[in-house]
């Protein structure tokens, strides 16, 4: 950043007329990213600034977006769906530019309410209702580097509104609901390995579950919340592949469906969903955090729009809550929660309203 101020100043000694430009182009220059000692020496008291910038601790407060990195450091992929319908899309979100961007890519068929983790360092797609099946098997890995999509082994069941998290180089499918036409949610759980490209199935939850949330902490797979076919559930079971084992562990505090999920210094955010009140539904801000050392919940700041079905990961740090269903209308808002000043800041919104998207 210090080569972007020095080149600002020699355009702006170049010519008498630049002055006015000058002063419109320094607002471009991202002074929270230049080192103190040099802002000090050579910025500070500048004439291209307007007035006495102030002592750098009034510079870290204020500077917002002065301080965003040039280049992202990660990026987010949104892909596929519902907005009155399953998409194809497939959008990029910019951590550094807080921009979003929508990719010529697109899925095979227009995708909602899939599940999907990154494995290798390529994305793995499965389950989900397409524009033509109501409930899924498929499962698709797309290469990012490449953009090339290629269909592989399908799943033993078709899964809807499916859960799944990455655990070494194997993916979990964890229930979902197999048919429109019926009521039951899964118990059954599949395992894919990306080294076979097989799917294997392994001991059953003890609940039944669709709409729930599931991540991987401590070497062990975590399933949260989601819909029984009459009720919104609370409980947690925790799986051990080394014993084959599922155990409860305790329950959140509320109820949750169409939740979300995510692992963040060694402890499991659950945040969102809806509490499966099929009457007077409502969506919620609420979150909360598990630490498996004292099996402990505690409470988190509210989110700034409640919702459920929605894009949840850990992006540059910080928890990040992408689009979802607001209890009204579907929502394009994206938030992050800054742990550091105990709230959700908003982020550039989608570039179109979207729930039952999967994001990476």
């Amino acid at each position: 950043e210090e080569e972007v101020w020095e080149a600002l100043e020699r355009w702006s000694l170049a010519g008498h007329d630049r002055r006015a430009e000058s002063s419109a182009l320094v607002a471009t220059v991202r002074l929270g990213l230049l080192d103190l000692h040099y802002f000090s020496r050579n910025v500070r008291f500048h004439s291209l600034l307007e007035g006495e910038m102030g002592d750098w601790a009034e510079v870290e407060v204020e500077r917002g977006g002065l301080a965003r990195p040039r280049s992202p450091s990660c990026l987010l992929v949104s892909l596929g769906g519902w907005a009155g319908s399953p998409s194809r899309a497939v959008h990029t979100y910019n951590t550094a530019a807080d921009t979003w961007t929508t990719l010529p890519l697109q899925l095979p068929e227009a995708w909602c309410y899939m599940g999907a983790v990154v494995m290798g360092g390529q994305v793995y797609l499965c389950g989900g209702h397409t524009s033509s099946q109501w409930a899924s098997r498929e499962l698709w890995c797309l290469q990012p580097a490449t953009g090339k999509l290629r269909r592989l082994s399908s799943m033993k069941q078709s899964r809807n509104f499916v859960a799944t998290t990455v655990l070494g180089s194997s993916l979990y499918a964890l229930g979902g609901r197999e048919g429109v036409g019926s009521a039951m949610r899964l118990k059954t759980v599949e395992v894919y390995s990306r080294h076979t490209n097989q799917w294997t199935q392994i001991k059953p939850m003890k609940n039944g579950r669709s709409d729930a949330g599931a991540a991987t902490l401590g070497g062990n797979i975590y399933v949260v919340g989601g819909y029984s076919g009459q009720t919104g559930l609370r409980s947690v079971e925790r799986y051990s592949p080394s014993k084959n084992r599922w155990k409860e562990v305790r329950d959140m505090s509320a109820a949750r469906a169409g939740v979300a999920a995510a692992v963040l210094g060694g402890r499991l955010y659950v945040v969102g969903g809806w509490d499966g009140d099929i009457n007077n539904p409502t969506r919620l801000a609420t979150g909360e955090v598990y630490c498996p050392h004292d099996n402990r919940w505690s409470s988190l700041p509210d989110m700034i729009t409640p919702r459920s079905n929605f894009g949840l990961l850990v992006l540059a740090g910080r928890l990040t809550a992408v689009g979802g269903y607001d209890g009204q209308h579907i929502t394009q808002l994206v938030e992050a929660l800054d742990l550091s000043l105990g709230r959700w800041v908003p982020l550039a919104s989608l570039p179109a309203p979207c729930s039952g998207l999967a994001c990476v």
